[in-house]
């Protein structure tokens, strides 16, 4: 979660600020100082913040109107407020219990009363969170080359052009992602390394360090070297998704084969958890260890799809004999079209854009339609004689 701490000064936030990070390692905190006494809440990004910590020697009707007019004003998912000051009057309470703050604490501080405070509106948030409209989408396969990436940047694609749904795209390969280049000729200048450690990531710096690839698509790339990935953690993977979340409709993360923290945060994160692999024993048995580890970190069978890619009649094992190999029923199979998907990817546009009509195209709808369902879904455009002929 984000926490930002107001305080009369900068010390005292800073002294408030250590007790709540010695219980609360994993969140995000920010501390700030009055300006000519006042909140001035308009300097923190509102929607991606959770908690604000007002520390105050005493209730000012100022803090209250500005509490109110956030607590119940337009903004969407306010931030829950906590009230800290030396003593409250049972009319004081009361008023800031209307203006929207959740907990009101005394002076001096009681960090056990400061942990329940949080705890309480931590559990909240999280039920909320799950009814959240945005989805969490992760593809990974238990085996490099199994077509993920390929997959997961079109399915996005389609989400956004024929969905009309907001999407973001985060690569989470810290080593070579080359999730770009299936969708654009654009060259990245910030990535996710440079964003995700800051203290004060905000919806306005994840959508200033993406790629846009349509209107309602963007993509957030991978380091471009290994080292620039150095020091990234699982607490920072997790206060993107929670950040992200406020702001899109599907967020779409690819992930590498092999499990690490910050993979494994992110398929916590995920509602679902698409798992790409190709009719080949080597594929198979790769897969098969990856759903034996799933098992072990408790998901739930019907959170892990499984896509089959790469079908082809002539020389690949049966979905049946897949599926005995591996244990799991596939979710969704898609067809061998090597032909349309070189093409695609080597002029960098997506499949959807290049060849609307093909199998991969027509099976990547299958899963769109389970996402969004039918109605929400657009005809795509046909193409006028002209431009079939310019391309």
């Amino acid at each position: 979660m984000k926490i930002v701490i107001i305080s009369n000064t900068e010390d005292e936030a800073l002294i408030l600020q250590k007790v709540v990070a010695s219980f609360f390692g994993s969140d995000q905190l920010q501390h700030l100082a009055r300006i000519d006494e006042s909140l001035h809440l308009d300097r923190i990004d509102l929607p991606s913040t959770d908690i604000i910590i007002v520390d105050s020697d005493e209730v000012h009707d100022a803090d209250v109107r500005a509490i109110s007019g956030i607590a119940h004003g337009d903004t969407p998912h306010p931030p829950s407020f906590i009230y800290l000051a030396t003593t409250t009057s049972h009319e004081e309470l009361l008023r800031l219990i209307r203006g929207g703050v959740s907990d009101v604490l005394h002076r001096p501080i009681q960090p056990a009363e400061i942990r329940d405070a949080i705890d309480r509106i931590r559990a909240k948030r999280l039920h909320i969170g799950r009814a959240s409209k945005c989805k969490v989408l992760s593809f990974l396969s238990g085996k490099g080359g199994a077509g993920a990436t390929f997959l997961a940047t079109n399915l996005g694609y389609l989400l956004a052009t024929e969905a009309n749904k907001k999407v973001l795209y985060i690569d989470l390969h810290m080593q070579g992602g080359d999730a770009p280049f299936y969708l654009t000729n654009a060259v990245a200048t910030t990535t996710i390394a440079d964003i995700v450690k800051s203290s004060e990531l905000d919806s306005m710096m994840i959508a200033a360090a993406t790629i846009p690839i349509e209107s309602n698509y963007s993509l957030l790339p991978s380091p471009d070297s290994p080292e620039k990935a150095a020091g990234l953690t699982a607490n920072n993977i997790d206060n993107l998704i929670s950040v992200a979340i406020q702001d899109y409709d599907f967020i779409i993360i690819d992930l590498p084969h092999i499990l690490d923290a910050l993979t494994i945060k992110a398929l916590d994160r995920s509602d679902l958890i698409f798992v790409v692999t190709q009719p080949i024993m080597t594929y198979l048995r790769a897969v098969a260890h990856m759903l034996h580890l799933f098992t072990r970190l408790e998901y739930e069978p019907s959170k892990v799809r499984m896509v089959l890619n790469r079908m082809d009649k002539v020389g690949m094992l049966s979905v049946a004999r897949v599926e005995d190999s591996i244990q799991k029923k596939i979710s969704l199979t898609v067809p061998n079209d090597f032909t349309n998907a070189v093409e695609a990817v080597n002029i960098g546009v997506s499949v959807i854009k290049s060849a609307p009509k093909s199998p991969i195209s027509a099976a990547l709808r299958g899963i769109l339609s389970e996402l969004v369902g039918e109605g929400a879904i657009e005809e795509p455009a046909q193409k006028t004689f002209f431009q079939k002929i310019l391309g």
